[in-house]
């Protein structure tokens, strides 16, 4: 099978089943393309031909170009991918499934937020991906400032990351587009890439579409999200 063939399984996959965005799904691709330019470059062969050692190479080589958090992304996908090759047999077994994640680099936001509000951020331990989870809904909340009823209801469906906008979904059926900035759109991507999916693996909902869920893989509730806040806020100090 042809890297193009392979390619375009996985993006079906991806539209179809997942039912992810049209910008997320771009995103899973170029990461992928990613490691296609390395192994022609090197001439290690195919996607279908890469081997544990090859997968520790490319890593080894995305330390020279990209951050931490980019390289935690590009694993993220391939690892996705092919974990997708295997699942359909044309694979029998991922190489990049021992391959360790990066540890995230600290630091500060790429705006300035008022003092308490930095110290909201920085009590968050993302090291986990309940606090990478925390910290996107701390940010959507206060960037956007959407309801926190409207964030458990925006579906994956609703995030247009190439306009870096989001289709919010008011009372009374009054659906409004908002605006997300660059360092949410990051977090956001990281998310849906890294978390989402590791969350979605423990529903019995495998179909859910709802942008955040909590630990179990359900949808996030209100009161679920309120929860969420008043822990920041004791761990920070601010309550």
């Amino acid at each position: 099978m042809a890297n193009l063939e392979a390619l375009n399984l996985f993006k079906a996959y991806l539209v179809n089943e997942k039912n992810y965005s049209d910008n997320t799904v771009i995103s899973y691709l170029d990461d992928l393309f990613t490691l296609n330019h390395f192994l022609e470059n090197e001439q290690f062969g195919d996607l279908l031909t890469v081997s544990n050692r090859i997968a520790r190479f490319y890593v080894a080589t995305l330390h020279e170009n990209y951050s931490p958090k980019s390289i935690a992304r590009k694993i993220s996908s391939v690892r996705s991918f092919y974990n997708f090759l295997v699942k359909e047999g044309l694979m029998k077994q991922n190489p990049f499934v021992d391959i360790e994640l990066p540890k995230k680099e600290k630091r500060l936001p790429k705006f300035i937020y008022p003092e308490e509000i930095e110290n909201l951020f920085f009590s968050i331990d993302t090291s986990k991906p309940i606090g990478i989870r925390d910290k996107l809904i701390f940010e959507f909340l206060y960037g956007t400032g959407v309801r926190v009823s409207e964030l458990t209801n925006i579906k994956l469906s609703d995030i247009d990351q190439m306009q870096k906008l989001v289709l919010i979904h008011g009372k009374g059926s009054k659906d409004r587009i908002v605006p997300i900035h660059d360092l949410l759109l990051e977090e956001l991507r990281e998310y849906l890439i890294t978390v989402r999916p590791e969350f979605l693996r423990r529903s019995p909902n495998k179909e859910n579409k709802s942008v955040f869920l909590n630990f179990k893989g359900t949808t996030l509730t209100p009161r679920g999200v309120r929860l969420i806040i008043n822990r920041i806020l004791l761990n920070s100090g601010e309550n």
